[in-house]
């Protein structure tokens, strides 16, 4: 899940945008890092059967979607830099040491 603490303490170098900014474009995004963030509140473990369920969701509203083979965070970024997505959205901090051009995350 990152680096814990990097994302406040790079703040002053982050541009600050609006999520609606992104509007029209095509990003990535690492649902694992929301799903954890939301159930981890809950106590509950994100199981296979969740992410059935999101990606049965995704389906159904016609929403392109990537199942990385491992951790997304490479994925993503190779996303990004071949630039066949815009930006990536996620809570993580690895994507920067990945060299991930375009992030953004709620700090």
């Amino acid at each position: 899940m990152g680096i814990q603490g990097l994302l406040p303490l790079l703040k002053s170098m982050m541009k600050p945008m609006h999520i609606k900014d992104l509007e029209g474009c095509c990003v990535a995004i690492d649902t694992y890092s929301w799903l954890h963030k939301e159930f981890y509140q809950k106590a509950v473990d994100i199981s296979p059967s969740i992410a059935h369920e999101l990606i049965q969701v995704l389906k159904q509203e016609n929403i392109s979607y990537v199942v990385a083979p491992y951790e997304a965070d490479a994925q993503m970024t190779f996303l990004a830099i071949s630039k066949q997505v815009e930006a990536v959205i996620t809570e993580d901090s690895d994507l920067i040491a990945f060299g991930c051009p375009r992030i953004w995350a709620s700090c």
